[in-house]
């Protein structure tokens, strides 16, 4: 019974985030009108080739934490594209599709900090298969994860523009 209240408040959390980024049928990017009917709204500082940088855990740092492209030797590219498709590269594409971003805001309790967030929805097709959290953290770092990265929590993954 103890953690009924932290198990509704995680599904409230999770209600809120899968809703807050959705399909647009309105062509455009930031405001700017673009010639595809089926294009999504998307954050058009997010368009680029991100390297994976690191990725810090939630435990001691270490000779593994964080983890980076030379103490594992992976390699890793996010390419986000205008045409709102996506690839994920890990040593070869592990991933493609659609995307669209989302923005907006969680209040745990009344009277406390409001957390603001922009997420990225990833498809095949209309499916959603993943929704992950990000701060761009000016025009070069792009910290992504789940959990609200970047919000709440351990940061997640860092990447930078190449």
């Amino acid at each position: 019974m103890k953690n009924l209240p932290k198990t509704a408040c995680l599904l409230l959390i999770f209600a809120i985030l899968l809703f807050s980024c959705k399909k647009s049928h309105s062509p455009t990017v930031n405001n700017n009108t673009i010639n595809n009917t089926d294009s999504v709204v998307i954050d058009s500082n997010l368009i680029g080739r991100w390297q994976w940088a690191s990725t810090q855990y939630d435990y001691a740092p270490g000779p593994t934490n964080p983890a980076t492209p030379q103490n594992t030797g992976d390699s890793e590219v996010l390419i986000f594209n205008a045409k709102q498709t996506y690839v994920h590269i890990l040593e070869s594409i592990i991933d493609s599709g659609t995307y669209s971003t989302g923005h907006g805001s969680y209040n745990p309790y009344p009277g406390s900090y409001t957390f603001i967030y922009d997420s990225i929805c990833y498809y095949h097709g209309d499916s959603i298969i993943n929704i992950d959290y990000y701060n761009l953290s000016g025009k070069d770092t792009l910290i992504d994860g789940t959990g609200l990265a970047g919000v709440m929590g351990s940061p997640g993954k860092i990447f930078v523009r190449e």
